[in-house]
């Protein structure tokens, strides 16, 4: 018992003594002991007790009934009524009041105890119940989403903010009304025939599944909607049913959108592989042509030019073997970004080993120390593309490694957050920081240096991790000023999968 304070309204004085010393010995509080109707709202407002006896004749122009329906409307303090008297008509009027017990003077201790008790208890529940049904009805208010209920007859009984955005009418509008109002002619039916069988059989199609149909404004206008069904049994034991509604129109137009542009992209890619494949042809044909009217000048007559004319053979025939390799190099960056990547899970270890075996006569003529990670990672990757990044990687830095300084390439990997981490790293002559956004570029490479090479290998190397959802980097220097590591990402198969979709 918390000591709870309780307010007496009763007109016989010595009544209300009794009752008093009752509840002191009960052990409750008696905050207040008034006569009349009008004293004890007064008392109600100025104490706010946790309970109040009311006898319902009082003394005045307003009874016990009449004060405790202002009280309960105003203030929510239970009342338990006092009367002398057992007629129907002062029951039926009591209980219009919500009284949480009605005693019939006189009564003992014991039983004033257990309704004040059970009052109390209910009072307490109540309040719980009333609170729970507040924060529900917060959460359906600002929900997101359009939370609408329907009974079984098909007549909405709840409609919330989000409902009356998407559909245009408003609570009071639509409340009672049948929940076909929002449906499009061709459902209905439909919607009949599945709450029907649901009825009978207790199973619905739809039920607890996210669905796409359509749904109709006030406006008269169709819109696509997403919707989830749920059901509920009522204390009646009918069912209520529960729609859970977001309007999908922009995620529609969005895809409807992505769609186009995907096609359209797709149909510029086509136009631009047929024009690339068409112009590489038409220039590959006069270059063939060139070569071999200078092959044929320069056997034929070769022994009567002088040395000029000799030297302008030779820059002939160098221009065209660098043109040639130019259009073999767009075939191949183009070829990249058309054919079709096969993502499965591959040993990073294996194809590493695939690419470094190729490069096996470079790294032991040039005496490099070669250093490759023990615990590399599986991963969801197309073997033949990495194999490809790992191979101009490792070119590069047997490419630009500096004579006099230790030569060692290291491979690894590590984790970073949802995405793996590869790293080539050379003890080479490095990059400066002004050249290292360029070098991704296509026929981009470092006047600076004399390297074999033909400007594309960090380009395809681009495209590739790209197309894998990863990004590439190069930091550099590495240590003493010296050496170059280029990094690359791949997402974890889970991750993958999610940025393809």
């Amino acid at each position: 018992m918390a000591n709870e304070r309780i307010m007496v309204v009763e007109d016989e004085w010595v009544i209300s003594d009794d009752i008093q010393k009752s509840l002191k010995k009960l052990g409750y509080a008696v905050s207040s002991a008034v006569a009349t109707g009008e004293g004890a709202i007064q008392k109600a407002e100025e104490d706010m007790p946790d309970l109040i006896l009311m006898d319902i004749a009082l003394q005045g122009d307003m009874d016990g009934i009449e004060a405790a329906g202002q009280i309960r409307s105003r203030f929510n303090i239970p009342v338990i009524y006092l009367t002398a008297y057992d007629d129907n008509a002062t029951l039926e009027r009591a209980k219009i009041t919500g009284p949480f017990g009605y005693m019939i003077k006189p009564f003992k201790e014991r039983e004033l105890h257990t309704t004040i008790e059970m009052a109390l208890s209910k009072h307490k529940t109540e309040i719980k119940l009333k609170e729970s049904e507040d924060r529900h009805r917060k959460m359906i208010e600002t929900a997101h989403d359009a939370i609408i209920c329907i009974d079984e007859g098909g007549g909405i009984d709840v409609w919330n903010k989000a409902a009356e955005n998407i559909f245009g009418y408003s609570e009071s509008e639509i409340i009672g009304e049948q929940v076909t109002i929002i449906i499009p002619e061709r459902y209905i039916k439909i919607h009949r025939d599945g709450i029907e069988r649901f009825l009978q059989i207790r199973k619905g199609t739809i039920i607890g599944k996210a669905i796409e149909v359509a749904g109709k404004t006030k406006a008269g206008l169709e819109i696509p909607i997403e919707m989830s069904l749920s059901f509920q049994k009522a204390g009646n034991k009918q069912y209520t049913f529960t729609a859970i509604i977001r309007d999908i129109t922009f995620q529609k137009e969005a895809k409807r959108q992505l769609i186009e542009k995907t096609n359209e992209i797709e149909n510029i890619n086509k136009e631009l592989r047929d024009f690339v494949y068409i112009v590489s042809h038409d220039l590959k044909e006069p270059l063939f042509t060139i070569e071999g009217f200078t092959k044929r000048l320069a056997g034929k007559y070769g022994d009567k030019l002088d040395e000029k004319g000799k030297s302008y053979i030779s820059r002939i025939t160098a221009n065209t073997e660098i043109m040639s390799k130019r259009i073999y190099e767009i075939m191949e960056v183009i070829k990249i970004g058309t054919v079709k990547y096969d993502f499965v899970y591959n040993d990073i270890r294996y194809i590493i080993n695939g690419a470094v075996s190729e490069l096996e006569s470079k790294i032991k003529n040039n005496r490099i120390k070669l250093i490759i990670q023990d615990d590399l990672p599986t991963v969801k990757c197309d073997s033949k593309r990495i194999k490809n990044v790992f191979l101009n990687l490792v070119s590069n830095a047997i490419k630009f490694m500096s004579a006099d300084y230790q030569k060692e390439i290291k491979i690894g990997c590590n984790n970073d957050g949802d995405c793996y981490k590869f790293f080539v790293e050379d003890t080479g002559i490095g990059i400066q920081p002004e050249h290292q956004e360029r070098i991704f570029k296509i026929f981009t490479r470092l006047k600076c240096v004399e390297a074999e090479g033909t400007g594309v290998g960090l380009a395809i190397v681009k495209k590739i991790v790209e197309l894998h959802k990863g990004k590439v980097w190069v930091e550099s220097p590495v240590k003493d000023e010296r050496g170059t590591r280029f990094c690359f990402t791949i997402p974890m198969p889970e991750r993958i999968e999610e940025l393809r979709n």
